[in-house]
């Protein structure tokens, strides 16, 4: 996704928070995830997991928090960072997930070169509360070293998601 890509998608985010009235904080919990990672000339297999601290600010019903993430793909490439989470519940069961988190990746088989150890991970997903505390969510992702380098071939990843609230 591009700068301006990730313009729009925050400016949408922004206005459908912003129109909502407010909403219930959002649990502290762990995510786990599987999907696919791609790459610029290859498609990996990922694992990732995350914790979500409970919501510090409320910007109409978007509630935002903390996130530490962690991602393993089958190419043997990790990235590890911390940053914003975000949840914007559509109504009792439907949300939207999103988070920006810088982080640092470690480089598995040369094809999972991605410019540099600093990488920007950008999320946004849709899940469903399945109740208990529980969410099931499909979500894309994309890492990038925003032009910090020249070289800046960017990843993918689309997986799905269980969320454990405690």
């Amino acid at each position: 996704m591009t700068g301006r890509g990730h313009g729009v998608a925050v400016a949408a985010l922004w206005a459908l928070a912003m129109a909502s009235g407010p909403t219930a904080a959002a649990a502290e919990g762990w995510v786990v995830g599987g999907g696919v990672a791609f790459y610029d000339q290859a498609t990996r297999p990922a694992v990732a997991v995350e914790w979500h601290s409970r919501p510090f600010a409320a910007l109409g019903r978007l509630d935002v928090g903390f996130g530490v993430a962690a991602i393993l793909d089958g190419g043997g490439a990790g990235w590890a960072g911390a940053g914003l989470a975000m949840t914007l519940p559509l109504d009792a069961r439907w949300f939207v997930e999103a988070s920006l988190m810088p982080g640092a990746h470690a480089v598995g088989e040369r094809d999972t070169r991605l410019g540099g150890a600093l990488q920007f991970r950008s999320l946004i997903g849709l899940g469903y509360r399945l109740g208990a505390g529980r969410a099931l969510s499909l979500a894309v992702h994309h890492r990038s070293n925003g032009r910090l380098v020249n070289f800046n071939p960017g990843e993918e990843t689309i997986s799905l998601r269980l969320r454990l609230g405690f």
